[in-house]
């Protein structure tokens, strides 16, 4: 996924591009479908979070490494990095807490959140992290069993502070979503 002005690019794949007319990025102009919506509290919840979309990785792992659910299992080199590793089962509340833009919701469609995702049969994160001694995440594994299977996450994180220069993929193999939409209402 790239975050560009306001505007979501994500990655859909090789597979979804030759359904998609060798269109390989899906592109959603959060700003724009926010205004169209015409609701104050979607354009809220759409917008509300996108000036302080780059969060504090350290200040967000504190928050998770202060569960009494995840453990110190001990030093380990991560790609060359010192870090000290913990793992343990969060629950989706714990995960939602260390993650600012979830204080966006209301606490109504918090709540509903909260009990979609254990209707859904989510009982929780299996998570391992490794976190360098500066306190920034190395990696993180997050393991999820659902009803409908088991998804495992990997992230790995480096170059923190690093200045980079922003491109949006190239136009001809972006699909527009938020045109779409527009389209679609219209037929």
């Amino acid at each position: 996924m790239i975050m560009l002005d306001n505007v979501m690019y994500m990655d859909a794949g090789a597979q979804q591009a030759a359904e998609m007319d060798g269109k390989r990025w899906m592109k959603l102009d959060l700003k724009a479908a926010a205004e169209a919506s015409g609701d104050k509290t979607m354009q809220k919840q759409l917008t509300g979070g996108l000036d302080n979309m780059n969060q504090d990785p350290a200040q967000q792992l504190a928050l998770l490494l202060d569960s009494p659910d995840l453990k110190h299992v001990g030093a380990e080199k991560i790609d060359g990095l010192e870090t000290q590793h913990y793992k343990g089962t969060l629950t989706f509340e714990q995960m939602l807490k260390a993650n600012n833009s979830s204080k966006l919701l209301s606490k109504q469609d918090y709540d509903t959140l909260v009990a979609n995702m254990k209707k859904a049969g989510l009982k929780g994160y299996d998570t391992e992290l490794w976190v360098t001694e500066d306190g920034y995440p190395a990696r993180m594994d997050i393991g999820m069993t659902l009803a409908e299977g088991k998804m495992r996450i990997r992230a790995d994180y480096t170059d923190y502070g690093t200045q980079i220069a922003v491109k949006a993929p190239p136009a001809k193999e972006t699909l527009d979503l938020f045109e779409m939409l527009k389209g679609m209402g219209k037929a």
